[in-house]
Order: C-alpha cells, then sequence, then structure tokens
C-alpha cells in the first residue's frame, strides 16, 4: 500500500516545499524523498538575502523523525532542485545530505508527468513532449501508406498523439510564443500527412479541430470553473479574480 503526504514550511529565508511517498514494506516502512525545492524570494535586506540556507536542518529533522519511526530515508531516490533569483549571492549553498550521503541536485524535476526547472519555465517539458509526440508520427505515416481515410487517422491522431501534447496543459497555458508555436508545429506536421499542400488554417477547418493554443485556454478555464469554495488554490483564484475585476472597473 503506498500512502503520499506532503509537508510544508515557510520561514523568513524562503520557502521550502517536501514530498514524501512512503511505501510499506513488510517489516518496515520506507520514506522515500522524492522531491526537494527550495526558493529564496528577494529580500529586503542583505542580511536575509546572503543568510544560509536551513534546508539542512529541515532534512535533518525529516531523517530523525523517519529513524524514530522505523522508517529510513532512501539518499538515492532525493533529488534537490533549487530556484534562486537573486543577482547576487555571496552565500554559497550547501549540499543537502541524508545521513552521511549526498542528495543530487538536478536542474529539472519530473512529478506527475510535469517536469518543473530550476528556472520555473517550461523549455524542458515542452522539449519532452515534442519528441514523445515526434516520435507517434510514423504510426499516421504509415497508416496514410495503408489508405485509411483521412477522418480516421485524425481520430488516431487525437488519441495518440495530441492527447500527449494536451497532458496537464492547464498548467502551461499561457506559454511564450516560442514555446506555444513548438507545439503547435507538431499538430501541423500531422495534418501535412493528410494534406500537405494546404494551409495550416484550411487543415484545420477540414479536419474539424481547434488549435492547440485555443484549447488549452479552454481547459485552463474550465479548470478555474471546477474550483469551488474549500478548495486549497480558490482564496488564490478568487482574490486574482477580484483583483482583476477592481483593475477593470478603474
Amino acid at each position: 500500500m503506498q500512502l503520499a503526504a506532503s509537508k510544508s514550511w515557510s520561514r523568513s529565508l524562503g520557502y521550502k516545499w517536501f514530498q514524501i511517498r512512503p511505501v510499506r514494506l513488510p517489516h518496515c516502512v520506507s520514506i522515500i524523498l522524492v522531491g526537494v525545492i527550495y526558493h529564496c524570494p528577494k529580500a529586503t535586506s542583505d542580511d536575509a538575502r546572503n543568510s544560509p540556507s536551513v534546508l539542512n536542518y529541515i532534512v535533518n529533522d525529516i531523517n530523525s523523525y523517519a529513524c524514530q519511526n522505523n522508517m529510513r530515508l532512501n539518499p538515492r531516490k532525493c533529488r534537490v532542485l533549487m530556484v534562486d533569483f537573486l543577482h547576487y549571492n555571496s552565500c554559497v549553498p550547501m549540499p543537502i545530505m541524508v545521513g552521511r550521503s549526498l542528495v543530487e541536485k538536478v536542474p529539472s524535476l519530473k512529478r506527475l508527468g510535469v517536469h518543473v526547472s530550476e528556472d520555473l519555465t517550461w523549455m524542458v517539458h515542452i522539449d519532452w513532449l515534442v519528441k514523445r509526440a515526434n516520435r507517434r508520427l510514423f504510426v499516421l505515416r504509415q497508416l496514410r501508406k495503408c489508405g485509411i481515410p483521412p477522418e480516421d487517422i485524425i481520430a488516431i491522431y487525437c488519441a495518440l498523439v495530441r492527447s500527449i501534447l494536451e497532458y496537464t496543459s492547464a498548467v502551461f497555458a499561457d506559454l511564450p510564443k516560442y514555446l506555444d508555436n513548438a507545439l503547435e508545429d507538431v499538430q501541423k506536421r500531422a495534418l501535412s500527412i493528410m494534406w500537405p499542400d494546404l494551409p495550416y488554417e484550411h487543415m484545420l477547418e477540414k479536419a474539424a479541430i481547434q488549435t492547440l493554443s485555443v484549447r488549452r485556454a479552454a481547459a485552463c478555464k474550465q479548470f478555474i470553473r471546477k474550483i469551488r469554495p474549500g478548495h486549497p488554490l480558490y482564496p488564490h483564484i478568487h482574490e486574482q479574480v477580484l483583483h482583476s475585476t477592481t483593475q477593470m472597473c478603474l
């Protein structure tokens, strides 16, 4: 049986987020620290900006708690992702240790199929989606050679290729233009297999589908509509809506 739990701390030096997944074993419970993100926001004083990280102390607290409850952290499955936008930071971050083992520092971390990068951009995630989707275009070409009707190929494209490009699309709905074009180019290549001589707009009409950017925006709106009072995101969404409404009134 697998259990999922999360614990967060907020202190003056920054925000620490841990995600822990205990896996119950026959004689013990092994806790795997699967994600660590440390974010040091812009501070108001030089002392706070250059203060040493307390992340090691927090990891030690978790490790001590695990040992006291007949559990252990697996450092080989732990990762550290540091997010730091300070232009000047004279304090060198100390390596994160679990016991006597060093935790690997990574530039990006994959959780639930979404890549989170240390620069908080979607470049790594979009590149991963494009590569996965491009590998499946071979199936569409083979179906076209076999004489499968275009409408059937479009249905297969939506199931096998577009589903990859739109996985968790509500999370990255507002993409920069160059990343939006990278995703849209995959759909262009897929449609050009059926209609190689038509412009992209005409191919969309014949296939009776929309652009990926339009579908991402619709998915994001649908996700926001489902957020009701009591949802963890409701206070943040409600605050943004009130702020936008106030600006429009002004």
